[in-house]
């Protein structure tokens, strides 16, 4: 029997934004390798959490992470799950070398490698003063490409990775449900909303080969799912008993009265109506 593997809210957290893993490049190693060490009292600053989530065993997938998120020892609990992790990672790390962190006096175009056990981080220097640290796991050697800006090829991954999670952002920001509220989970629902709305359309075009707009797929999704609520409401609606035949009661329309009595009913709905609140010919209420 296979045994299960467990997953932290934290590589949960990293793992939303899971994409199709990619083969490493091979090449000869660039420039200098330090020795990076893990800080375990920054593990858990983002997430403090004992829950856990079991998964069954799965192939090698890599995970694209912002650097908000990115760590040496997430990249590592996520290795030993069979995920690799490919990011930026903040300067603010402790796990970063004072070597990486200063980025004065560096040439331009220039890269620098750290490696420690599995990750690797590359340190690229695109302006002057300037430099951009990614980490990896799902490299085992960095190269560097041979054109004018010399990129190495965990940056050219790591943008290839994001550029569908930028479009993805894009289109949600151009027409979403957001509202303002102080309630995260609130935010979390919204968040849910927009991100279905769009699958629901790249869904609906992958099957019916349809063109239609997202504006307009979003005008018909939500004028389905309100008719389908009102239909719903209507249900859940008891209706209002009616009186006896003949018997003087409160009028149930009340639209241009104050509760006068009446005792004819409407001839289409049944409720009784008052003379204010028919209409002309035949006995109908003002709603009917």
């Amino acid at each position: 029997m296979a045994s299960q593997r467990t997953y932290t809210a934290k590589e949960v957290l990293a793992i939303l934004t899971n994409v199709d893993s990619c083969e490493s490049d091979g090449g000869e190693e660039l420039s200098r390798t330090y020795e990076i060490t893990s800080d375990s009292s920054d593990e858990d600053t983002s997430c403090a959490s004992d829950e856990v989530i079991q998964s069954p065993p799965r192939k090698r997938q890599t995970t694209s992470a912002p650097s908000i998120r990115a760590s040496l020892s997430l990249a590592n609990r996520l290795l030993e799950s069979n995920t690799t992790l490919l990011g930026t990672i903040n300067k603010i790390r402790r796990e970063i070398p004072l070597e990486a962190k200063n980025a004065k006096g560096r040439e331009k175009l220039s890269t620098e490698v750290y490696r420690s056990d599995g990750a690797l981080l590359t340190v690229y220097a695109p302006k002057t003063n300037k430099t951009v640290c990614v980490l990896s796991t799902m490299h085992m050697h960095v190269k560097i490409a041979d054109d004018r800006k010399r990129k190495p090829n965990t940056v050219t991954d790591y943008n290839r990775m994001k550029c569908a999670v930028d479009i993805m952002d894009q289109k949600v920001r151009a027409y979403t449900v957001r509202a303002g509220t102080r309630r995260w989970p609130v935010a979390v629902f919204y968040n849910l909303l927009d991100l279905a709305a769009m699958n629901a359309h790249v869904l609906y075009m992958a099957c019916t080969g349809s063109t239609e707009s997202r504006r307009v797929f979003l005008c018909a999704l939500a004028e389905e799912l309100r008719h389908r609520y009102l239909q719903e409401k209507e249900l859940r609606k008891t209706p209002r008993p009616l009186p006896a035949p003949g018997k003087k009661t409160q009028c149930q329309v009340q639209s241009h009265c104050n509760r006068n009595h009446s005792i004819n009913p409407c001839a289409a709905c049944g409720k009784y109506t008052c003379r204010k609140c028919r209409k002309e010919g035949p006995w109908l209420c003002s709603n009917c």
